[in-house]
């Protein structure tokens, strides 16, 4: 008989500050889609992937789970550098446009 997946605490804490929620479930966190999980600090692909893996055990899958398969690779640390550089243009009064594709 498999055993089903457990989520570590701090795949928890950070699922728990993605949804903004003190007690979250299943159900709660196949509302995520892959693109939130990427952009949740504390989250990497390892633990991105035991999410899936344990929403799987349960039946239930991510919101639009798909993995982008364009672009490059972003590394969780780079997402919060750019988003930190952008609030500080932001509160300095500069107005950041998304790129252009």
């Amino acid at each position: 008989m498999p055993t089903s997946r457990c989520l570590t605490t701090r795949e928890l804490n950070a699922l728990r500050v993605a949804l903004d929620k003190r007690h979250i479930t299943v159900e709660d966190v196949a509302t995520l889609d892959y693109a939130r999980l990427v952009r949740t600090p504390g989250l990497g692909r390892k633990s991105i992937a035991n999410i899936r893996e344990w929403l799987a055990g349960q039946g239930r899958h991510l919101c639009n789970d798909e993995e982008p398969d364009a672009g490059p690779s972003v590394d969780n640390g780079d997402v919060r550098v750019i988003e930190r550089a952008i609030a500080c243009l932001q509160e300095r009064g500069y107005t950041v446009l998304p790129p252009q594709v």
